[in-house]
């Protein structure tokens, strides 16, 4: 899983436009990817999170 963390988080933190300030992940109980933004909680915001989640969504479909 760290290897895939890690080809994530360089595209992400690579790119000024997506704000991501940290990238990590937790296997326990289940695998799971954190994602760490700065943005601010906006309603605006929230509609740019859900758009990043679903890049990453297609990034993870193309790697399986």
């Amino acid at each position: 899983m760290g290897n895939i963390i890690s080809d994530v988080g360089e595209d992400l933190l690579g790119k000024e436009k997506y704000h991501v300030k940290m990238v990590g992940y937790s296997v326990h109980p289940e695998p799971q990817v954190v994602i760490y933004t700065s943005l601010s909680n906006s309603e605006e915001n929230k509609q740019f999170a859900n758009e990043l989640e679903g890049i990453i969504d297609e990034f993870f479909k193309q790697m399986t």
